[in-house]
């Protein structure tokens, strides 16, 4: 049976939000700072260099009205503006909910049964997904809202790229946000699919030991929206 359905508007608020790991967190507006002490071997002397990562969307219009399935441009670019090199991860905070009905491509009204991400996109090439429970998993903030929680870095080639100094990652993480076929979508209900940047310093080990490193560090990989 078709069912027609009522287009609601929606307004998808994305918000960027920037993450620094390290022991010291200096904040400062949207950026944060953290300070690494490096030995120089021949001297012995302490130095300090800054680590620092933004995220950008050249192409995202903030506040736009979407409809269900519609497309917007949205491109997430990485650049570390600290002063070492750095690895850089990509999390992305996907609204869910089991309260939102949708239309299939069949055309058949669907109540889900579980939480269901109400915003999807297309990773491109070049990032992969940090599986496991570490970097993955359900996130709430403090408002109750729900998100899937996806991480990837950017391993062109399968190994994990190291980020030089002003250097911005070539590859936008997706280009495009798109909604799920909502028939039904309370004003109140959350859109914001929300993105935040993830930085360490590359000197001292391994990609995967750095970052398993300040998973146990911290008790989780997932740094939240807040």
């Amino acid at each position: 049976m078709k069912v027609k359905i009522k287009n609601k508007k929606a307004i998808i608020g994305i918000e960027i939000f920037v993450a620094i790991i390290l022991i010291v967190l200096v904040f400062n507006y949207k950026t944060i700072l953290a300070f690494a002490t490096h030995k120089d071997n021949q001297t012995n002397k302490l130095t300090t260099g800054s680590i620092s990562a933004i995220v950008e969307e050249p192409s995202y219009t903030n506040n736009q009205i979407v409809l269900p399935n519609q497309e917007i441009a949205k491109d997430p670019t990485f650049t570390n503006n600290g002063t070492v090199k750095s690895y850089i991860r990509a999390q992305v905070y996907v609204p869910i909910s089991d309260q939102v009905k949708y239309v299939d491509s069949n055309e058949n009204l669907i109540t889900p049964n579980e939480e269901i991400e109400l915003l999807t996109y297309q990773v491109n090439s070049g990032w992969e997904e940090v599986t496991g429970e570490t970097f993955s998993g359900i996130y709430e903030d403090a408002n109750g809202n729900r998100y899937k929680v996806h991480t990837y870095k950017y391993a062109p080639g399968g190994t994990e790229k190291i980020i030089n100094p002003n250097e911005t990652i070539e590859k936008t993480l997706f280009d495009k946000v798109k909604t799920i076929n909502y028939a039904d979508l309370d004003e109140g209900k959350n859109l914001k699919l929300q993105v935040s940047v993830l930085t360490i310093q590359s000197d001292g080990g391994t990609a995967d030991n750095l970052w398993t490193a300040f998973a146990n560090q911290n008790g989780t990989g997932i740094i939240g929206v807040e």
